[in-house]
């Protein structure tokens, strides 16, 4: 991922059914600030990485879809990414405000 980081006009990611093993391995595309749809489907993310896309302040979009990240993770991340809709490890979309949470 760390090469990632060096593509600024990156507007879609899909990193779909990557182990994402390394921990602060988002940390690298920090740079991309255009940075705005990010599939991260069928990785080992959790909980506890979530807290890396907060450096993602332009991402609109996640897709968490059979990952290991609950509903309180995602609760979390959207306090942080208020524009942020989601979809989940079941199938449901989250949409951009925290109330209107499945």
């Amino acid at each position: 991922l760390r090469h990632l980081g060096q593509l600024k006009s990156l507007i879609i990611l899909r990193l779909n059914g990557s182990p994402m093993d390394a921990p602060g391995s988002l940390g690298s595309l920090t740079s991309n600030t255009g940075l705005r749809a990010l599939g991260l489907r069928e990785t080992r993310i959790t909980d506890g990485r979530l807290k890396e896309l907060v450096a993602l302040p332009g991402l609109i979009e996640v897709n968490l879809e059979e990952t290991g990240v609950t509903d309180q993770g995602i609760k979390q991340l959207q306090q942080e990414l208020t524009d942020l809709r989601v979809f989940d490890t079941n199938g449901r979309f989250w949409p951009a405000t925290v109330s209107e949470s499945p």
